[in-house]
């Protein structure tokens, strides 16, 4: 193949292997194919191009295959390198000594220690010259002065300063400007200066880890685990990588100082603590800040505390520590023009559609990369999906958010962005992109103004999630981030006086204490005491509030002191209420501690276990049918989640005598896991592995904890214990609050009341309970989200057992109409959503039979009087607002169908439909368009687009707000053959079965109107060649249906001049695996010697976009080259071979004919009208007989 016809990957996205990533569309440029790294690319690439089928997952140092730029690189000292916790890649024999230096054992079994390290009997010269050696490997003061020299970060300048007034004042707060360098550079200058160990706080984790490893690089040259560390949450180091350890500089979240407090009181190993993003006023930063009031108090000699911040109030900081009238060190940034446009948001489009729609708008005026800041993951996953659709050449689109390992956050912060510069990214990010992270050569910033904030109501005893309005100061953070390295554009896409907050609001008040106040008790000191920045909104009152839960939890005694139980509580660290599940059930029974500190930790997770993106539609759906189809064997949400632990746990296990993986079987220096296995399983099984390791190392930490034999525990041993039982009775005790129950049991998907705060709630899609019937109604729903509309969903249920006197929301049937068809029904549906402010329809249900034509309305028994007044004029005013329109209303059950004279076609009984052989009705189907479905199809059932003989699916067309839990409207599919049929049938979930079967004409599925006066078939006059689903989109404004008539025409290739050796097997091999041809017809000039002359080739495709695609690989194939053909020459009467060029062109149509349905007799009369001069027109009818027993003598009438 040369050059000039290699037909260049339409890819040049590194990271598109990965579930979240998303690269370009297909649009055909001539540049960089072999920097492709998309294993599904269907395109040509040059030979030389040889990936690794892990991407940059690939934890192999030997793997000589092509990786995405973004994949951890190799460490340079390979086996050699001593650092246990070193972030890079290491060679299979690496196998260095988790205890470093302070490794003391002369026999110790691994082979690689520091060169510091001293063990017994060596002499003080040789442990002095191996001191010396190691810190030879690391950079010098003066080599990182020169270094800074040339960087010349705008806090350079003040360095001197800050490390001055810091040893004058101790208490010094700054204020540096966006881009000054403060969180990096700050903690060097203090570590440099003081000598001791510098502390660094930061509110988020990837915040921490994205220091740290940057730190680490400038101060020592080399990877965390020297001088620069993390500590990031509970866990022993090393496993989980939770925590690493520094000698000179450590950043911690907020929380784990707060944990390290209590094991130190005074932080005596602390030399100056830097509280960074001060601003964001998280609960653990306010009692950082607290601690490290009192700490500035107990230790007056040795200890200095800085707070830093780009947008901080510093006067109310500094008169909080008593330094009132101190000045505060200002710091400018390297911040460049920024224009700002307001762009707000439509009524009818979701926030990611007004994002993307904007993207694209502005992407070609400006150059560098793009932050679109958007309120959570969810939100961030639509969004890739909608820009996959229009993504321009040359730019990757990744995901920022707190549940990404930091190796996918790598990719965003050391994103290649080619050897000119050419590629571009766009970042799609929650607000963890507001400070810290650096984002080189942002230069667009587009901005929801929207964030998820999880608030506490402590008279509800509630914690939910809500989607609320940023703050100014949020906004300006956002904003800044476009001008960093040159000037920058902003859209906000809200209006200026949407932001009504100047601040953050202080999470203080809208966190529950119960936590915060345990850890205060056991520092000995009393919370009504403890130095706030701010009190809490309700005032001392929730205070008293957590501490009479703690003495109901028996952690302080009646004197407010601690016990010994509430030191166990504290040293977890979790939700009180979590501990006492944990603690509680271990006790009762001994065996289940591994499942519920496996619940407890899923439960308070950064993350889901579940990776629900992809980078196709197709890769989304399945990772949301795998695990709808995975929660069907379970009745509980919480024990389907640890099953899924469970089982990845098993993964990579290593065998503790032979240190061999139990999964690969090769031998492995690893100390707990095989990581390449556990990758491989969870990008295999669309599993969060970063969120998976999180969840093992804080759940042996717990384990560990607790039955450490220091709290005095005795555990029981129960016979035949039922654990769910167990889990479920102390999940009601500790959290009665969140109990509910099903309104109607047989009707999950109508939602739950959740009985102690009295409001109802939908069961997200993926819970088990609306999986299958399961015969349970009560449950403990252990995650409650508020949408922006107001709507309650709820998620993680277990099912419980209440007890007789449990108190239930008395839900009855109040009203049945018979006769009652589809439309009428959403009419009727429709018109009663005017009265939500009512009160009687604040539990109202409906449940409409579609077999029998029978709508049920379900409510309050006290309110029925009220139902039945306002169901009377409902019922009375769609009845007549649909006489005028189609003068019928569709009753069911019979239907008939007439041509011009009255003629009858065919009577139809909708209980006894037997329109088609091979034919399922489905419901529950999250598809919005064709493509979708076929996907979901594929996925989900298995069956291949060319298998459908007919179904009647009916795209959406309006806007939706909840994307995740959208769901077509119940349809059919009818199978072209019966293995293709029992193929479906087999895979399908029963979740996705529908009940009630109803036909082709059937106007309940697929939301047509009533038909009559409104039908016509339409026909190309010009042979053009168009699909069912192309002609939906054609009329999209006009129709409501549309179904091709006669055999289904399909769109080929006619290939002649052919060896006569040509099979299907070659054309298939031409044309692509990724493309399969609905039909390859052959045929031979000569039938009964396959030796000689020549051949055709028919190849029919399921749609022009294929048979575009086919065009273009066979032009490029050798398919397609001169070859030769034998022949017997009448002239000469001898067999010869000649030269034969095979032409290619496409087969010519006939043009289909289609029935549609119009949405109204005005618009078919419009079309019939206008439509003359390119298509032929006639019409079609049907009627509806809503009655048959009025006519007794019907076939009669129609004879």
């Amino acid at each position: 193949m040369t050059k000039d016809n290699l037909r260049t990957c339409l890819t040049t996205n590194p990271d598109s292997i990965l579930p979240l990533a998303v690269g370009p569309s297909n649009k055909p440029f001539r540049s960089q194919s072999r920097r492709c790294y998309n294993t599904r690319c269907q395109c040509l690439h040059p030979p030389d191009r040889q990936l690794c089928p892990t991407g940059d997952d690939c934890t192999e140092f030997e793997c000589e295959l092509d990786h995405p730029p973004s994949r951890t690189v190799r460490c340079d000292q390979g086996s050699d390198c001593d650092n246990f916790f070193c972030s890079f890649l290491h060679p299979t024999d690496w196998d260095p000594c988790e205890e470093g230096s302070k490794c003391i054992n002369s026999r110790c079994p691994h082979t690689i220690h520091p060169f510091d390290r001293i063990i017994p009997l060596q002499t003080k010269a040789t442990g002095k010259e191996q001191i010396k050696q190691s810190y030879s490997l690391l950079k010098s003061i003066e080599q990182r002065k020169v270094e800074r020299e040339q960087i010349q970060l705008p806090i350079l300048a003040s360095k001197d300063v800050f490390c001055q007034r810091l040893k004058t004042e101790r208490i010094l707060v700054v204020t540096a400007e966006t881009g000054s360098g403060k969180s990096t550079q700050l903690p060097q200058y203090a570590a440099e200066y003081f000598g001791g160990l510098v502390v660094c706080t930061q509110p988020r984790v990837v915040a921490a880890i994205s220091l740290a490893r940057r730190v680490a690089k400038e101060y020592d040259g080399t990877s965390v685990g020297r001088s620069v560390g993390y500590r990031v949450g509970r866990g022993s180091d090393g496993k989980g990588r939770n925590q690493v350890p520094g000698t000179d500089i450590i950043f911690m979240t907020d929380s784990a100082l707060i944990q390290e407090s209590q094991q130190d009181q005074q932080l005596n190993k602390v030399k100056v603590l830097i509280i960074d993003e001060a601003h964001e006023r998280t609960l653990n930063t306010d009692i950082v800040i607290g601690l490290a009031k009192l700490l500035l108090n107990m230790r007056t000699t040795d200890f200095y505390v800085v707070i830093a911040s780009a947008t901080i109030d510093p006067i109310k900081f500094l008169n909080f520590f008593g330094r009132k009238g101190a000045e505060v060190l200002n710091v400018p940034g390297r911040i460049y023009d920024i224009s700002v446009e307001y762009i707000p948001k439509a009524d009818d489009s979701t926030e990611e559609e007004h994002a993307v729609s904007t993207l694209l708008q502005l992407y070609e005026k400006h150059e560098g990369h793009t932050l679109i800041f958007l309120p959570g993951q969810r939100e961030i996953e639509r969004a890739l999906e909608l820009f996959s659709h229009d993504i321009p050449d040359n730019c990757v689109a990744l995901p920022l958010y707190g549940s990404l390992s930091p190796e996918e956050q790598d990719k965003v912060l050391q994103f290649d962005e080619g050897s000119t510069g050419e590629r571009r990214m766009v970042v799609f990010c929650t607000n963890i992109a507001e400070t810290s992270l650096t984002i080189k050569n942002t230069c667009v910033v587009i901005d929801s103004g929207l964030a998820k904030e999880v608030r506490f109501d402590p008279k509800r005893r509630l914690t939910v999630i809500e989607t609320v309005r940023i703050s100014r100061s949020s906004a300006d953070q956002r904003k800044g981030r476009a001008g960093r390295t040159g000037p920058g554009h902003c859209v906000r896409l809200y209006k200026n006086d949407d932001l009504t907050r100047p601040n953050i609001e202080p999470e203080i008040h809208r966190s529950s204490f119960d936590l915060v106040v345990l850890q205060l008790v056991r520092l000995q000191l009393k919370p009504q005491d403890f130095p706030f920045i701010d009190l809490p909104s309700s005032g001392p009152a929730i205070l008293q509030i957590s501490l009479q839960l703690l003495k109901d939890l028996l952690c302080i005694d009646i004197n407010d002191r601690i016990t010994l139980r509430g030191e166990l509580f504290a040293e977890l660290g979790l939700d009180p209420r979590l501990s006492a599940f944990m603690v509680d059930t271990y006790v009762e029974h001994g065996p289940i501690l591994e499942v519920t500190a496996a619940i407890v930790v899923i439960l308070t997770a950064p993350g889901t276990v579940f990776f629900m993106g992809g980078a196709t539609k197709e890769a989304k759906q399945m990772a949301r049918s795998r695990v709808a189809i995975g929660a069907q064997e379970y009745e509980s949400d919480l024990l389907y989640h640890v099953s899924v632990y469970e089982k990845w746990k098993k993964i990579g296990m290593i065998d503790p005598e032979t240190h061999v993986c139990v999964t690969c079987q090769r031998t492995t220096k690893a100390k707990f896991s095989c990581r390449s296995c556990r990758a491989t399983y969870s990008v295999n099984n669309t599993l969060n592995n970063k969120v998976l390791n999180t969840i093992e190392s804080v759940c042996d930490a717990s384990i560990n904890t607790i039955i450490n034999k220091r709290w005095e525990l005795n555990p029981s041993l129960l016979s035949n214990a039922n654990e769910s039982l167990i889990i479920a009775s102390h999940l009601l005790k500790n959290f009665p609050e969140h109990y509910g129950h099903l309104l109607v049991p047989h009707l999950p998907n109508e939602g739950a009341c959740m009985v102690a705060n009295d409001f109802r709630a939908r069961i997200a899609t993926s819970s088990v309970f609306v999986q299958r019937q399961l015969g349970k109604s009560h449950f403990i729903a252990m995650s409650i989200t508020r949408l922006p509309a107001g709507d309650y969903v709820i998620e993680r249920l277990h099912p419980i057992k209440p007890s007789k006197t449990t108190s239930v929301k008395a839900i009855e049937e109040l009203a049945v109409l018979n006769n009652v068809g589809w439309e009428w029904n959403h009419e009727i549906r429709k018109e009663a959503s005017n009265f939500k402010t009512e009160v009687w329809y604040k539990w109202l249900i409906y449940e409409y039979d579609r077999c029998l034509c029978k709508l049920i309305l379900w409510g309050e028994i006290n309110m029925k009087d009220f139902v039945h007044r306002a169901l009377t004029s409902i019922v009375q005013n769609t009845r007549d607002l649909l006489l005028t329109r189609t003068r019928s209303v569709d009753c069911g059950p019979i239907r008939a169908t007439f041509e011009s004279g009255l003629v009858c076609l065919r009577i139809e009984d909708k209980h006894e439909n037997n329109n088609a052989k091979y034919r399922l009705d489905l419901q529950h189907v999250p598809c919005k368009t064709f493509q979708e479905l076929y996907e979901w199809i594929k996925c989900v059932l298995d069956v291949n687009r060319q298998d459908l003989r007919e179904n009647n699916f009916r795209p959406c067309q309006e806007p939706v707000m909840d994307e995740d839990s959208y769901e077509s409207p119940p349809f059919f599919v009818v199978f072209a053959s019966e293995e293709a049929f029992n193929r479906a049938l087999s895979h399908l979930p029963p979740f996705n079965i529908c009940p009630q079967r109803v036909d082709a004409f059937d106007i309940i599925h697929m939301s047509e109107k009533e038909t009559w006066g409104r039908q016509l078939l339409l026909k190309p006059k010009e042979n053009i060649f168009l699909t069912v689903e192309e002609m939906k989109t054609k009329f999209r404004k006009y129709i409501v249906s549309c179904k091709q008539i006669g055999k289904k025409l399909l769109p080929g290739l006619q290939i002649t001049n052919m060896p006569a050796s040509v099979n299907k097997t070659s054309v298939q091999h031409a044309v692509g695996n990724t493309i399969v041809p609905a039909r390859i017809d052959i045929f031979y000039s000569d039938e009964n010697n396959s030796n000689m002359g020549s051949s055709s080739v028919r190849v029919y495709f399921q749609d022009e976009r294929e048979c575009h695609q086919a065009i273009l690989r066979l032009q490029s194939s050798s398919l397609l080259n001169q070859h030769l053909i034998t022949i017997f020459s009448k002239k000469t009467c001898q067999i010869k071979d000649i030269p034969a060029v095979p032409s290619m062109e496409r087969v010519k149509l006939e043009a289909p004919t289609f029935l549609v349905t119009t949405t109204s007799r005005r618009i078919a009369l419009r079309m019939y009208s206008h439509l003359s001069s390119k298509w032929i027109v006639n019409s079609s009818a049907s009627v509806t007989v809503t009655n048959l027993d009025l006519y007794p003598n019907f076939d009669d009438l129609l004879k």
